[in-house]
């Protein structure tokens, strides 16, 4: 899919009110278990918990690790490291604490509870360790308390060098009350309506990221106001890394501003664009190509959709293989017709309005005694031969 022009593709805003979130968050369904110190725990060793639908079991437990049928708490700061499945919900509650839950082959999934919940610390880190593959998966069929996969009343880092999946069926991908932090971690989010949220901000280093909401933003955060440190609220920053984002809505809705640095590899795709967006009605329709006579340096395309409304498209450069040079574009499933611009020589041209020709998928243009001239023909690749019929047309 081509992408869209940042633009169009990020909204941010700078400001000065408070938006709240529109989550519920409510501990009054929640009884929070009594721990106490176990004085066989060797701080010395690590703290596992083995994961098992059938028996859950914790390895050299501090005391402050619960196991209950459907539930498992950490009710005090430090390490702890999870592995295995389980069809519940993991929950934190450590008041004024850190907190670090290392996943190291885990599969948590429900369709009663937010699967991860950090009740309460001063904040918490989730590590997707080196070689492991880790999935949260939230099945809930209704907006119900805690309305995310992964959600957290406090400071939130996902970090690591293994890869988190998370994946919501009705709501929120990651949620974060405070700020949100994504380091170094391969992340893939799923949601229908934000995939990735911090109401105070979010921030990605060097991580990869595949964000999809088919119905909402892929990155969101909402306060704007300036918090009891002097820090400005709701700015989305992306430092370096690969980051791509695919969105019914925004790619990016800053409540503040948005910083990229280092220069990430930055894909954004929303609205028509996105093959995942609910909006879509036939996505087979979208792609389409130019291909570019030796003189024409760049060209795009202003779509007229079925509304009467104009949509100027900009192509994504490819090569076949053959020596050719194209265009790539994702067109909108309701156009009706169109016009090309192309430039040659830092002059531009432009076509007549033309009606869609569903035969071919191609456009060979050229310029010839200062007009555009069009021939329809179908794209090629040295790996993808001609195939006649409708294409992406």
């Amino acid at each position: 899919k081509s992408n869209t022009s940042i633009s169009s593709s990020i909204t941010s805003s700078s400001s000065s009110t408070t938006n709240s979130s529109s989550s519920k968050v409510s501990s009054s369904s929640i009884v929070i278990p009594s721990a106490s110190n176990n004085p066989s725990y060797d701080e010395t060793q690590d703290i596992v918990i083995n994961l098992n639908n059938d028996e859950i079991n914790v390895t050299n437990n501090n005391g402050f690790v619960i196991v209950e049928s459907e539930r498992v708490w950490v009710l005090k700061g430090g390490v702890y490291i999870l592995k295995g499945e389980m069809a519940g919900q993991i929950i934190v509650n450590a008041p004024d604490e850190e907190v670090e839950l290392d996943f190291s082959g885990v599969a948590i999934s429900s369709d009663k509870y937010c699967p991860v919940l950090i009740l309460d610390a001063d904040e918490c880190d989730i590590s997707a360790k080196k070689g492991t593959k880790n999935t949260v998966i939230d099945n809930r069929e209704d907006d119900t308390d805690y309305a995310a996969a992964i959600y957290s009343t406090c400071d939130l880092t996902l970090k690591g060098k293994g890869n988190l999946t998370v994946t919501n069926n009705f709501n929120n991908g990651i949620h974060t009350k405070d700020d949100l932090k994504i380091k170094n971690l391969t992340l893939n989010v799923t949601a229908p309506n934000n995939a990735i949220k911090g109401n105070d901000s979010v921030t990605i280093e060097e991580a990869n990221v595949l964000a999809i909401s088919s119905s909402g933003d892929a990155i969101k955060t909402t306060n704007s106001d300036i918090s009891s440190k002097g820090n400005q609220r709701g700015t989305v920053t992306i430092n370096g890394g690969t980051v791509k984002l695919y969105a019914a809505f925004d790619g990016i809705d800053a409540s503040y501003d948005v910083v990229i640095t280092n220069s990430p590899n930055l894909t954004i795709n929303t609205d028509s664009y996105s093959e995942y967006s609910s909006e879509i009605s036939n996505p087979q329709t979208l792609n389409f190509y130019l291909r570019l006579d030796n003189n024409i340096t760049n060209a795009t395309i202003t779509a007229t959709l079925s509304d009467g409304s104009t949509k100027t498209i900009k192509g994504t450069s490819i090569s076949s293989g053959f020596g050719r040079s194209y265009l790539s574009f994702a067109l909108p499933s309701d156009i009706t017709s169109y016009k090309i611009t192309a430039t040659v020589s830092g002059t531009t041209y432009q076509t007549d309005n033309m009606n869609l020709n569903t035969r071919y998928d191609c456009i060979y243009i050229s310029l010839r005694n200062g007009n555009l001239l069009t021939s329809y023909e179908t794209y090629q690749t040295t790996t993808r031969p001609g195939i006649g019929g409708p294409g992406g047309m």
